[in-house]
């Protein structure tokens, strides 16, 4: 088999429903032509659970007898470690300068006619989307090259190392929703990859379902349903293993004895604390202060120092398929390795977003939305950038009405204006999230920006206005913030 000529036809006819997976021939029909099937099982019926664990039972052993590669995998990372992304993006400029010929990729051990295939449908797939025409274009191709990448080397090695080869090579994913989750899978496909996506919660859009690449069983309504883990042979074997040194762990733990302290020591062992405490008092204006309480004083900051933080606002336009802006908003960097966090309701219906920083004259293009809620209207995007976070506000005191603050953002595209103003109350959002009310003028562009207290730290995210009102303006309070970010700080 020449395999620059390796090339896959598309049948789904057999598939009638999850358990029908399991019979999908997969292999080459002639020549290099290999048949795979691109399908969506969307919904769940009363059966559900039962196919899918018998698809699992059958695959599986397919897999032990040699028949078939064979793995079910769960929602595909959304954050890339910022090592791997700095890795793919090299990867990345070596591929373009090589002429789209030189693919390398992390995971060690890969058969040479995997790596050949699998830079060939790269290749294609890239070029079928209409990507690398100009700048914009070229970074979208870029980060969809970076992510796909990622998400190939997450893979399990006996789906890896499969792909290109001549066993049938079979991978079930769980609910995949987002447009280059959707197309990586296809890719696969196109890599001789036979892919079931589980849709039981949701589906594509309507965009991508006009692509008309894969296959749709309709099984019935969306539900909730938790779809359990795939435990493969060698999963099972470690569970076992690890469950096993766990119940060890647990009966030694049991055998020990801790000896009774000796209270009055302990009280003895305290007192010269104390008194090297007292001893470092000094005297200030009357009043005796420890040199740890002034060390731990903070000092507010001038409205000039609060103003400099701008640089780690950002401006997010956001752009239609044709590349065209259709809205803009702001975003604050929390995370070194290019997280940045504003609205929800910014994120949501752009094709991509195009980032502007503060003193930085380049243009990051991005359509990584790491992470986004609904009820708390926040989202969490990624640039190939590393940036300069601001602090967020860790709650040693309780916001009150009357304490200045000052909001930073783009309104009406105007890059990151500054404004100041007091805390006017506080609002319920559908009686679950509380929403700060501020004085600081905002307006459409605003949002996703900084509100920060006179420490420079954000207590707030600009969230909307009311423009029926004046300067009656609303922020996600803090608290859901830190919950919200957590993990990428």
């Amino acid at each position: 088999m020449v395999f620059t000529d390796f090339k896959v036809k598309y049948n789904s006819s057999e598939l009638r429903g999850v358990h029908c997976f399991a019979d999908i021939n997969g292999r080459a029909s002639c020549g290099s032509i290999r048949e795979v099937c691109f399908a969506r099982a969307v919904g769940v019926n009363k059966s559900f659970l039962s196919d899918l664990k018998m698809l699992d039972n059958d695959l599986t052993e397919k897999s032990r007898e040699g028949l078939a590669a064979y793995a079910r995998i769960g929602r595909l990372t959304g954050g890339i470690p910022f090592d791997k992304s700095e890795y793919y993006s090299d990867s990345y400029d070596m591929w373009v300068t090589s002429g789209r010929t030189y693919l390398r990729i992390r995971t060690s051990g890969l058969n040479e006619k995997t790596v050949i295939v699998l830079n060939k449908v790269c290749k294609e797939v890239t070029g079928k989307l209409g990507m690398g025409k100009g700048s914009a274009g070229s970074s979208i191709e870029k980060n969809f090259f970076v992510k796909v990448m990622f998400w190939f080397d997450e893979l399990p090695d006996s789906i890896k190392k499969a792909t290109g080869g001549s066993l049938p090579v079979k991978l079930v994913a769980d609910n995949v929703i987002k447009k280059h989750e959707y197309l990586f899978f296809y890719m696969l496909t196109q890599a001789g990859v036979n892919v079931l996506l589980l849709q039981s919660r949701g589906d594509i859009s309507e965009a991508e379902e006009r692509l008309g690449i894969s296959h749709k069983i309709l099984l019935g309504s969306f539900d909730s349903v938790k779809i359990p883990e795939y435990i493969s042979d060698k999963k099972a074997v470690s569970s076992e293993s690890a469950l096993k040194e766990e119940q060890n762990a647990t009966e030694r733990s049991l055998k020990l004895t801790l000896p009774e302290r000796n209270r009055s020591k302990r009280r003895c062992e305290s007192e010269p604390t104390q008194t090297a405490v007292s001893e470092n008092k000094v005297k200030s204006g009357g009043n005796l202060r420890s040199t740890k309480e002034k060390a731990s004083e903070r000092k507010e900051k001038t409205y000039e120092e609060l103003a400099a933080l701008a640089r780690s606002v950002v401006m997010i336009s956001l752009h239609n398929r044709d590349g065209d802006i259709i809205g803009v908003g702001s975003g604050i960097m929390i995370g070194r390795s290019g997280y940045i966090l504003t609205n929800n309701h910014v994120a949501k219906g752009a094709a991509y977003y195009s980032v502007k920083i503060e003193n930085d004259d380049h243009v990051y293009y991005t359509s990584d939305i790491v992470k986004n809620n609904y009820m708390l209207d926040l989202a969490i995007i990624r640039i190939d950038r590393t940036l300069d976070p601001i602090p967020v506000y860790n709650g040693r005191k309780e916001l009150v009405r009357g304490q200045r603050v000052v909001a930073i953002g783009s309104p009406l595209g105007l890059f990151n204006s500054v404004s100041d103003g007091i805390i006017s109350g506080f609002r319920l959002k559908s009686d679950e999230v509380r929403m700060i009310q501020f004085t600081a003028p905002i307006s459409n562009g605003s949002s996703g920006g900084a509100v920060l207290n006179m420490y420079g730290e954000v207590i707030g995210i600009s969230t909307a206005g009311i423009d029926a009102g004046q300067n009656i303006n609303l922020a996600i309070d803090y608290i859901y913030i830190n919950d919200f970010i957590r993990g990428f700080v």
